[in-house]
Protein backbone atom coordinates (compact mmCIF):
# COMPACT_ATOMS: atom_id res chain seq x y z
CA UNK A 1 0.00 0.00 0.00
CA UNK A 2 1.42 3.41 -0.98
CA UNK A 3 1.74 6.35 1.39
CA UNK A 4 -1.08 8.02 -0.55
CA UNK A 5 -3.45 5.06 -0.15
CA UNK A 6 -4.62 5.60 3.40
CA UNK A 7 -7.49 4.20 5.44
CA UNK A 8 -9.59 6.81 7.27
CA UNK A 9 -12.55 6.51 9.59
CA UNK A 10 -15.44 8.93 9.07
CA UNK A 11 -17.27 10.45 12.06
CA UNK A 12 -20.02 7.80 11.60
CA UNK A 13 -17.45 5.00 11.98
CA UNK A 14 -17.36 4.09 8.27
CA UNK A 15 -13.92 3.16 6.91
CA UNK A 16 -12.93 4.85 3.65
CA UNK A 17 -9.78 4.93 1.57
CA UNK A 18 -7.84 7.41 -0.52
CA UNK A 19 -5.65 6.22 -3.38
CA UNK A 20 -4.39 9.13 -5.46
CA UNK A 21 -0.70 8.51 -6.15
CA UNK A 22 1.83 11.29 -6.82
CA UNK A 23 3.47 10.95 -10.26
CA UNK A 24 7.26 11.08 -10.56
CA UNK A 25 6.90 13.70 -13.30
CA UNK A 26 3.95 16.00 -13.90
CA UNK A 27 1.91 14.46 -16.74
CA UNK A 28 1.22 16.26 -20.01
CA UNK A 29 -1.27 13.85 -21.56
CA UNK A 30 -3.74 16.60 -22.50
CA UNK A 31 -3.52 20.02 -24.09
CA UNK A 32 -3.88 23.08 -21.83
CA UNK A 33 -7.39 24.44 -21.36
CA UNK A 34 -8.06 26.77 -24.34
CA UNK A 35 -7.28 30.43 -23.50
CA UNK A 36 -10.29 31.43 -25.63
CA UNK A 37 -12.54 29.67 -23.10
CA UNK A 38 -11.08 31.49 -20.09
CA UNK A 39 -13.00 34.54 -18.87
CA UNK A 40 -11.79 37.35 -16.60
CA UNK A 41 -13.38 37.41 -13.15
CA UNK A 42 -15.70 40.34 -13.90
CA UNK A 43 -17.13 38.66 -17.02
CA UNK A 44 -17.32 35.29 -15.27
CA UNK A 45 -19.31 36.84 -12.40
CA UNK A 46 -21.78 38.57 -14.71
CA UNK A 47 -22.48 35.39 -16.69
CA UNK A 48 -22.50 33.23 -13.57
CA UNK A 49 -25.33 35.25 -12.04
CA UNK A 50 -27.44 34.75 -15.17
CA UNK A 51 -26.63 31.04 -15.38
CA UNK A 52 -27.64 30.53 -11.75
CA UNK A 53 -31.13 31.83 -12.58
CA UNK A 54 -31.75 29.15 -15.21
CA UNK A 55 -29.49 26.22 -14.28
CA UNK A 56 -29.93 24.11 -11.16
CA UNK A 57 -26.91 22.97 -9.18
CA UNK A 58 -26.25 19.48 -10.55
CA UNK A 59 -24.77 18.25 -7.26
CA UNK A 60 -28.25 18.79 -5.78
CA UNK A 61 -29.76 16.82 -8.68
CA UNK A 62 -27.27 14.03 -8.00
CA UNK A 63 -28.37 13.79 -4.39
CA UNK A 64 -32.05 13.69 -5.37
CA UNK A 65 -31.38 10.96 -7.93
CA UNK A 66 -29.31 9.01 -5.37
CA UNK A 67 -26.51 8.99 -7.92
CA UNK A 68 -23.73 9.51 -5.40
CA UNK A 69 -22.44 6.25 -3.97
CA UNK A 70 -19.44 4.96 -2.01
CA UNK A 71 -16.22 3.50 -3.38
CA UNK A 72 -16.06 1.25 -0.33
CA UNK A 73 -12.80 0.01 1.14
CA UNK A 74 -10.88 0.31 -2.12
CA UNK A 75 -8.34 2.94 -3.21
CA UNK A 76 -10.21 3.60 -6.45
CA UNK A 77 -10.92 7.32 -6.02
CA UNK A 78 -9.58 8.21 -9.49
CA UNK A 79 -12.06 5.85 -11.14
CA UNK A 80 -14.90 7.25 -9.03
CA UNK A 81 -13.85 10.80 -9.88
CA UNK A 82 -14.18 9.89 -13.57
CA UNK A 83 -17.55 8.23 -12.93
CA UNK A 84 -18.90 11.38 -11.27
CA UNK A 85 -17.50 13.61 -14.03
CA UNK A 86 -19.21 11.39 -16.60
CA UNK A 87 -22.48 11.75 -14.70
CA UNK A 88 -22.23 15.55 -14.73
CA UNK A 89 -21.51 15.68 -18.47
CA UNK A 90 -24.12 13.18 -19.63
CA UNK A 91 -26.85 14.73 -17.51
CA UNK A 92 -26.00 18.19 -18.84
CA UNK A 93 -25.78 17.00 -22.46
CA UNK A 94 -28.54 14.38 -22.68
CA UNK A 95 -30.73 14.96 -19.62
CA UNK A 96 -30.14 11.37 -18.50
CA UNK A 97 -28.31 9.58 -15.69
CA UNK A 98 -26.10 7.07 -17.49
CA UNK A 99 -24.00 5.20 -14.94
CA UNK A 100 -20.65 3.56 -15.60
CA UNK A 101 -18.65 1.05 -13.56
CA UNK A 102 -15.68 2.59 -11.73
CA UNK A 103 -14.45 -0.90 -10.84
CA UNK A 104 -14.04 -1.75 -14.54
CA UNK A 105 -12.09 1.46 -15.02
CA UNK A 106 -9.96 0.77 -11.93
CA UNK A 107 -9.15 -2.72 -13.20
CA UNK A 108 -8.05 -1.28 -16.54
CA UNK A 109 -5.88 1.52 -15.17
CA UNK A 110 -4.37 -0.49 -12.32
CA UNK A 111 -3.84 -3.96 -13.76
CA UNK A 112 -6.35 -5.58 -11.43
CA UNK A 113 -4.53 -4.56 -8.24
CA UNK A 114 -5.78 -2.36 -5.40
CA UNK A 115 -2.70 -0.17 -5.10
CA UNK A 116 -4.06 3.29 -5.90
CA UNK A 117 -3.53 5.13 -9.17
CA UNK A 118 -2.62 8.53 -10.56
CA UNK A 119 -5.10 11.25 -11.46
CA UNK A 120 -3.92 11.21 -15.07
CA UNK A 121 -4.49 7.45 -15.43
CA UNK A 122 -8.27 7.55 -15.20
CA UNK A 123 -8.58 10.56 -17.50
CA UNK A 124 -6.44 8.95 -20.22
CA UNK A 125 -8.25 5.61 -19.97
CA UNK A 126 -11.70 7.23 -20.12
CA UNK A 127 -10.69 9.31 -23.13
CA UNK A 128 -8.94 6.55 -25.09
CA UNK A 129 -10.86 3.39 -24.21
CA UNK A 130 -13.91 4.30 -22.11
CA UNK A 131 -15.73 2.42 -19.35
CA UNK A 132 -18.51 -0.18 -19.35
CA UNK A 133 -22.00 0.69 -18.10
CA UNK A 134 -22.69 0.10 -14.40
CA UNK A 135 -23.32 -3.49 -13.47
CA UNK A 136 -23.47 -4.84 -9.92
CA UNK A 137 -21.42 -7.83 -11.05
CA UNK A 138 -18.46 -5.47 -11.37
CA UNK A 139 -18.64 -4.17 -7.83
CA UNK A 140 -15.38 -4.99 -6.00
CA UNK A 141 -14.26 -7.10 -8.98
CA UNK A 142 -11.36 -4.88 -9.93
CA UNK A 143 -9.05 -7.89 -9.40
CA UNK A 144 -8.21 -9.36 -12.79
CA UNK A 145 -8.18 -12.93 -11.47
CA UNK A 146 -11.84 -12.64 -10.40
CA UNK A 147 -13.13 -11.56 -13.79
CA UNK A 148 -13.97 -14.19 -16.44
CA UNK A 149 -12.18 -13.50 -19.73
CA UNK A 150 -15.43 -13.26 -21.69
CA UNK A 151 -16.85 -10.76 -19.19
CA UNK A 152 -13.75 -8.60 -19.52
CA UNK A 153 -13.81 -8.80 -23.31
CA UNK A 154 -17.45 -7.73 -23.41
CA UNK A 155 -16.84 -4.88 -20.95
CA UNK A 156 -13.87 -3.56 -22.91
CA UNK A 157 -15.86 -3.59 -26.13
CA UNK A 158 -19.02 -2.05 -24.67
CA UNK A 159 -16.93 0.51 -22.77
CA UNK A 160 -15.91 2.17 -26.03
CA UNK A 161 -19.43 3.66 -26.14
CA UNK A 162 -18.76 5.73 -23.00
CA UNK A 163 -15.76 8.01 -23.55
CA UNK A 164 -14.73 11.57 -22.82
CA UNK A 165 -14.35 13.77 -25.88
CA UNK A 166 -12.97 17.23 -25.05
CA UNK A 167 -10.44 16.91 -22.22
CA UNK A 168 -7.83 19.46 -21.18
CA UNK A 169 -5.35 20.07 -18.41
CA UNK A 170 -6.11 23.10 -16.25
CA UNK A 171 -3.61 25.95 -16.44
CA UNK A 172 -0.35 25.49 -14.54
CA UNK A 173 0.74 29.14 -14.69
CA UNK A 174 -0.40 29.83 -11.14
CA UNK A 175 -2.94 28.60 -8.62
CA UNK A 176 -5.23 31.49 -9.64
CA UNK A 177 -4.98 30.62 -13.33
CA UNK A 178 -5.61 26.95 -12.54
CA UNK A 179 -8.72 27.72 -10.49
CA UNK A 180 -9.89 30.17 -13.13
CA UNK A 181 -9.80 27.53 -15.89
CA UNK A 182 -11.58 24.99 -13.67
CA UNK A 183 -14.35 27.47 -12.83
CA UNK A 184 -14.74 28.56 -16.46
CA UNK A 185 -15.10 24.93 -17.56
CA UNK A 186 -17.93 24.51 -15.04
CA UNK A 187 -19.55 27.76 -16.16
CA UNK A 188 -19.70 26.36 -19.70
CA UNK A 189 -21.39 23.17 -18.52
CA UNK A 190 -18.31 20.95 -18.22
CA UNK A 191 -16.95 18.86 -15.37
CA UNK A 192 -13.56 18.92 -13.65
CA UNK A 193 -11.30 16.46 -11.84
CA UNK A 194 -9.02 17.61 -9.05
CA UNK A 195 -6.82 16.33 -6.23
CA UNK A 196 -7.32 17.35 -2.61
CA UNK A 197 -5.48 16.32 0.51
CA UNK A 198 -7.47 14.42 3.11
CA UNK A 199 -6.72 14.64 6.80
CA UNK A 200 -8.78 15.09 9.94
CA UNK A 201 -10.17 18.47 8.87
CA UNK A 202 -11.46 17.26 5.49
CA UNK A 203 -12.88 14.11 7.07
CA UNK A 204 -15.06 16.25 9.33
CA UNK A 205 -16.46 18.39 6.52
CA UNK A 206 -20.16 19.20 6.65
CA UNK A 207 -22.26 21.88 4.98
CA UNK A 208 -20.32 24.94 3.84
CA UNK A 209 -16.64 25.06 2.92
CA UNK A 210 -14.84 21.73 3.29
CA UNK A 211 -12.21 21.26 5.97
CA UNK A 212 -8.68 22.02 4.78
CA UNK A 213 -5.58 19.84 5.19
CA UNK A 214 -2.25 20.80 3.63
CA UNK A 215 -0.53 18.11 1.58
CA UNK A 216 0.26 16.85 -1.94
CA UNK A 217 -3.24 15.53 -2.66
CA UNK A 218 -4.04 11.93 -1.71
CA UNK A 219 -7.65 11.90 -2.95
CA UNK A 220 -9.21 12.44 -6.39
CA UNK A 221 -12.66 14.03 -6.71
CA UNK A 222 -14.91 15.56 -9.36
CA UNK A 223 -16.20 19.12 -9.57
CA UNK A 224 -19.74 19.69 -10.84
CA UNK A 225 -20.74 23.32 -10.19
CA UNK A 226 -19.37 26.75 -9.32
CA UNK A 227 -20.64 28.85 -6.43
CA UNK A 228 -20.17 32.58 -5.87
CA UNK A 229 -19.29 33.12 -2.22
CA UNK A 230 -20.18 36.80 -2.49
CA UNK A 231 -22.24 38.90 -4.90
CA UNK A 232 -19.17 40.94 -5.81
CA UNK A 233 -16.14 38.61 -6.00
CA UNK A 234 -12.84 40.49 -5.65
CA UNK A 235 -10.65 37.50 -6.53
CA UNK A 236 -10.95 33.85 -7.57
CA UNK A 237 -10.83 32.99 -3.87
CA UNK A 238 -14.46 34.20 -3.79
CA UNK A 239 -15.56 31.46 -6.21
CA UNK A 240 -16.07 27.92 -4.86
CA UNK A 241 -16.54 24.56 -6.56
CA UNK A 242 -19.12 21.95 -5.54
CA UNK A 243 -17.61 18.47 -5.47
CA UNK A 244 -19.58 15.19 -5.65
CA UNK A 245 -17.81 12.63 -3.45
CA UNK A 246 -17.51 8.84 -3.33
CA UNK A 247 -17.76 8.10 0.42
CA UNK A 248 -21.50 7.62 0.90
CA UNK A 249 -24.47 9.79 1.80
CA UNK A 250 -23.38 10.25 5.42
CA UNK A 251 -20.19 12.07 4.43
CA UNK A 252 -20.11 15.90 4.40
CA UNK A 253 -23.27 17.44 2.91
CA UNK A 254 -24.94 14.33 1.49
CA UNK A 255 -21.69 13.18 -0.18
CA UNK A 256 -20.91 16.67 -1.55
CA UNK A 257 -18.20 19.06 -0.40
CA UNK A 258 -17.52 22.69 -1.30
CA UNK A 259 -13.94 23.52 -2.29
CA UNK A 260 -12.07 26.81 -2.49
CA UNK A 261 -8.87 27.75 -4.24
CA UNK A 262 -6.73 26.88 -1.21
CA UNK A 263 -7.77 23.21 -1.50
CA UNK A 264 -5.77 22.88 -4.76
CA UNK A 265 -2.84 25.15 -3.89
CA UNK A 266 -0.54 22.29 -2.84
CA UNK A 267 -2.02 19.44 -4.94
CA UNK A 268 -1.59 21.33 -8.24
CA UNK A 269 2.18 21.29 -7.65
CA UNK A 270 2.14 17.49 -7.81
CA UNK A 271 -0.75 16.60 -10.13
CA UNK A 272 -2.32 17.73 -13.35
CA UNK A 273 -5.92 18.90 -12.76
CA UNK A 274 -8.44 18.33 -15.51
CA UNK A 275 -11.33 19.89 -17.41
CA UNK A 276 -13.75 17.81 -19.50
CA UNK A 277 -16.18 19.69 -21.72
CA UNK A 278 -18.04 16.87 -23.50
CA UNK A 279 -18.42 13.14 -24.15
CA UNK A 280 -18.96 11.17 -27.33
CA UNK A 281 -22.64 10.44 -27.84
CA UNK A 282 -23.19 6.67 -27.42
CA UNK A 283 -24.80 4.84 -30.33
CA UNK A 284 -27.76 3.76 -28.19
CA UNK A 285 -28.60 7.42 -27.47
CA UNK A 286 -28.32 8.40 -31.13
CA UNK A 287 -30.91 5.76 -32.02
CA UNK A 288 -33.14 6.86 -29.14
CA UNK A 289 -33.02 10.55 -30.12
CA UNK A 290 -33.71 9.74 -33.79
CA UNK A 291 -36.73 7.70 -32.80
Amino acid sequence: MSDQQIKFTLPNGQEVYTGNLVPDVLPVSFKPYPPTKVRPLSEFTEIAKQVRKIRRDISAEMKLAKWLKSQGRIGSCNAWMVRNMWGVLTYRMFGKWIDISPEHLYCRINGGRDAGSMLDDGMVEMTDNGCVLWDDKWYEKYQANKIPMEMMRHANEQGKQQRFQECYQASRESVEACWQSLCCCLLDGGAVGVAVHVGNSYLNSGKGIAGFDRGPGNHAIAGSDFELLTDTPRSWADVAIKSPQSWGADFADGNVTTLTIKHIEEPMKYHGLYCARSVWQPDYLQKEFKA
